[in-house]
């Protein structure tokens, strides 16, 4: 039950954020379940068996992935998924953590809870350019493909 719970506020965050950023409406509901899918991944591989980075970089992962297929599907660029899908994901409550500590005069701590917020960073930012970039490798094939079987050249 829990799950499910994560999964509809998660979806009802990114809901918020493709709001304020201003998504086509009809892209709304596929940008609320890109955020859904990346935290629940998130939450379920944190619960059982993976460690919070690897965690978040597999949540990242399908928010890029759902985010490229979505953004196929209605035809509207990939960062109208993606941003608003990885804002569950991003590491806020530990960079307050770490101001916190800095306040407190707990440099130990802050230190380490800033290198956690820093790998989690890193592990968002190199899912997302990760699945860019394989995405556009797989445009860029898939469209010498077609011009070959079509008898075009494509040496640009």
């Amino acid at each position: 039950m829990e799950i499910l719970m994560q999964l509809l506020v998660s979806y009802l965050t990114t809901l918020g954020f493709a709001f304020f950023f201003h998504a086509p409406r009809r892209a709304v509901p596929l940008v609320g379940l890109t955020g859904a899918l990346g935290w629940t991944t998130y939450v379920l591989l944190n619960q059982w068996w993976v460690s919070l980075v690897p965690a978040v970089f597999m949540g990242a992962l399908l928010v890029g992935l759902s985010g490229e297929v979505a953004a196929r599907i209605l035809k509207l660029p990939v960062t109208v998924f993606v941003i608003p899908g990885i804002v569950p994901l991003v590491p806020g409550y530990g960079l307050y953590r770490v101001m916190y500590q800095m306040i407190g005069n707990h440099v130990d701590e802050a230190i380490g809870q800033g290198v956690e917020v820093l790998l989690v960073a890193g592990a968002i930012s190199v899912a997302v350019i990760l699945v860019s970039s394989l995405a556009g490798l797989f445009n860029r094939a898939g469209g010498e493909m077609r011009s070959r079987r079509s008898g075009q050249r494509s040496d640009g």
